[in-house]
């Protein structure tokens, strides 16, 4: 795909966008511990949607007539906040850029959740709208403002499909991503503890090359596949080597 950068040193705490320099992106036992109730809001990890941001910002095209195919995933996304509100920061940062959807940029965002009452509340709301429950912890009604009033673009982008993290080789597609979100589920959740390291075994074989990768866990930490940086006090974002 076309080329996005992003600086790899600490990134300055404002709305700017971060300085480029350099990265192309192109029931039985299911392993996976559930919870009874997901808790999620929308524009969650703020740190991690601005960084996004950046990198959707910085996209140039290669070739004037070919589209550039932007695939992000949202894995563990809960009732679909997670992929909504990433699905609303690229499409309102094109909108800036002048980055047109379809002509410039294919994009698409796909939320992946093991627990089908998620998944079908998920795909609810992104098709009728979310509400201001949607908007529990740090986020606020200006943000329900933000994704809602996007949310014909956001029903063209996004996807919601049920699927198992602890087996990403059944997940479609994953290995095209050029952006994954891993915020909802812990290096404890997976059941045998092996389950986790097949998990990341799996993504620094499979993924490509600058691949980024936005999580709230350690899953990646001191992996030598991957470049380390750290975003704020709760996330880190790893890159595909």
């Amino acid at each position: 795909m076309g080329q996005i950068i992003h600086k790899t040193d600490k990134v300055a705490r404002d709305d700017r966008p971060p300085d480029t320099a350099g990265i192309e992106l192109k029931p039985p036992n299911t392993g996976l511990v559930q919870s009874q109730e997901s808790i999620t809001s929308l524009m969650r990890y703020r740190e991690q949607l601005r960084f996004f941001r950046g990198l959707v910002g910085s996209i140039k095209k290669p070739n004037e007539r070919l589209p550039i195919d932007l695939v992000v995933f949202s894995l563990a996304c809960a009732t679909g906040e997670e992929p909504a509100s990433i699905a609303a920061v690229a499409l309102d940062e094109m909108g800036k850029k002048g980055i047109r959807l379809c002509e410039d940029v294919n994009l698409r965002v796909v939320g992946v959740d093991i627990d089908r009452r998620s998944v079908e509340k998920a795909r609810e709301k992104i098709s009728h709208g979310f509400t201001i429950r949607d908007t529990v912890g740090k986020s606020s009604p200006e943000d329900l403002e933000f994704v809602n009033s996007r949310l014909n673009e956001i029903n063209q982008v996004v996807e919601i499909r049920e699927g198992n993290i602890t087996k990403p080789g059944e997940i479609m597609g994953l290995t095209d991503a050029n952006v994954i979100f891993l915020n909802a589920a812990s290096i404890h959740a997976f059941k045998p503890p092996n389950k986790y390291r097949e998990f990341v075994d799996y993504l620094a074989q499979r993924v490509k090359g600058n691949c980024v990768i936005f999580t709230t866990d350690l899953f990646f930490h001191k992996n030598p596949d991957f470049i380390e940086m750290h975003l704020d006090d709760k996330t880190w974002l790893y890159r595909k080597r």
